[in-house]
């Protein structure tokens, strides 16, 4: 546990913000998962002034808790990373074709040391970390969607 808590001190470290198209930063955060099938999608020429390390620690916990629960029936986990604009926001969701989850566990997705998978080597923060290395870093919020043909977290940025 207190190298993986060193591993997340290293990786919420800022960095200078820098414009980067997105596309290119999810494919390189996906690149990071090779035993994960993730495809990415996002509007061609979508860029964003932002922190990258913040946005890599963000999406790569939300891309380690759909490792660890987002399986399809048939056992393998199938993922999308994906980016959609608005007039007030940019939306970047982590989508998985899993179970979902169940109402006391959305109700604590977000709570440090919360995990359904206890005693089986998860300590419960990634969630937590990302919704407040969101906040903190980025000026953004998390929100989860669940349902029994899978789950999404969304990282919600706002527009300058």
């Amino acid at each position: 546990m207190v190298q993986r808590l060193k591993q997340i001190s290293a990786a919420t470290a800022p960095s200078a913000p820098l414009a980067t198209p997105l596309i290119e930063e999810l494919e390189l955060i996906a690149q990071g998962y090779p035993d994960l099938d993730i495809r990415c999608a996002c509007p061609v020429g979508l860029s964003l002034i932002l922190d990258r390390n913040a946005l890599a620690t963000v999406l790569g916990e939300l891309l380690d808790n759909a490792r660890a629960h987002g399986r399809a029936a048939n056992g393998e986990t199938s993922l999308l990373l994906s980016a959609t604009e608005s007039a007030t926001e940019i939306r970047i969701s982590v989508s998985d074709s899993g179970a979902g989850f169940v109402t006391e566990q959305v109700e604590h997705f977000f709570d440090p040391f919360f995990t359904s998978k206890l005693n089986q080597g998860h300590i419960g923060i990634g969630a937590y970390i990302a919704k407040s290395v969101a906040r903190d870093a980025l000026g953004a919020s998390l929100a989860l969607q669940t349902a029994t043909s899978g789950t999404t977290v969304s990282l919600h940025l706002p527009k300058p």
